[in-house]
């Protein structure tokens, strides 16, 4: 299974990146993640800033980014029909219902 990683430069979302480049998980593999400034990401896998790129190289995604972005994630999930697992923080309860 390819996992896509939203928000692969931050702090949570780097350690992710990094399991799943380890052999710890031999059946999921990394199909890249998304940054703000993918130039900035150090590492040899695909990066985009743009996040539909990444669903649809995906087979589900793991979403660290900012509570903002998750209606255009769960929408994205929806219309891709992929699994999205959100561990961002701060989501209110209208986030919440986009879930």
């Amino acid at each position: 299974m390819k996992i896509g990683v939203l928000g692969c430069k931050g702090r949570v979302g780097s350690l992710i990146v990094k399991e799943l480049q380890g052999d710890g998980w031999p059946s999921l593999s990394l199909a890249g993640g998304t940054a703000h400034n993918p130039a900035a990401v150090k590492g040899d896998f695909f990066v985009t800033s743009h996040a539909e790129e990444l669903f649809s190289k995906s087979d589900a995604l793991i979403d660290f980014t900012l509570p903002d972005a998750i209606p255009v994630h769960a929408a994205l999930a929806e219309k891709h029909k992929k699994i999205l697992i959100v561990g961002t923080s701060g989501l209110s309860e209208a986030h919440e219902a986009m879930l």
